[in-house]
């Protein structure tokens, strides 16, 4: 024999059916949705984490006027370092519009085939890219308001403009997006950079 209280409880859902189903199936799809959001962000996170691994990230970046053979030999023999690149940068700016400029971090790669750190990697046309032509960063087309195929003119402080033409994409999980800073990110041959002055 049932309590009265269980008794009202079964007749109330009874007689409010549609209203108790509504309230059960809106729990289910709340359960669902928050397993589905935990379940996406355990993957996201290890597969973001393992991702930058993959680049072979460096521990530090040391910035000289020259890094000559011997400097970067000299730093590969120290105590303590596993592997020594050296890699050009420079802060410039890109024309995305007439007269309208982004900051560009254009990186100077002395050889695309074996990057030892920092690596990224071709996503769609010309690798390595040619002297005159630029890569830039998959996510930095949008900033620079760019296609493949599309020429802008660059330049490096103390120095003329030249127009590059941009003939592929990388991805380089070791950068920050470059929607969130507002910037270009872009790879050019030491030749090119002979061009820029």
């Amino acid at each position: 024999m049932l309590s009265p209280r269980i008794n009202k409880i079964i007749r109330d859902l009874w007689r409010n059916r549609a209203r108790a189903i509504l309230t059960l199936f809106a729990m289910i799809v709340g359960i669902i949705g928050v397993g589905a959001i935990l379940c996406a962000y355990s993957i996201l996170v290890r597969e973001m984490d393992a991702n930058y691994m993959l680049t072979r990230p460096a521990s530090a970046s040391l910035s000289v006027n020259l890094a000559d053979a011997e400097l970067i030999d000299g730093a590969r023999h120290l105590p303590g370092i596993g592997e020594v690149e050296a890699r050009g940068f420079f802060c410039g700016r890109i024309e995305v519009a007439q007269n309208e400029w982004r900051t560009l971090w254009l990186f100077v790669v002395p050889d695309f085939e074996r990057q030892r750190l920092d690596a990224f990697t071709p996503e769609q046309g010309a690798w390595p890219p040619k002297p005159g032509e630029m890569l830039l960063e998959r996510a930095a087309f949008r900033v620079a308001d760019a296609k493949i195929g599309d020429a802008r003119r660059v330049v490096i402080p103390g120095h003329e403009a030249v127009t590059l033409r941009i003939t592929g994409s990388v991805h380089a999980p070791g950068e920050a997006p470059a929607w969130m800073e507002n910037l270009v990110y872009g790879y050019i041959t030491p030749e090119t950079l002979g061009l820029l002055g």
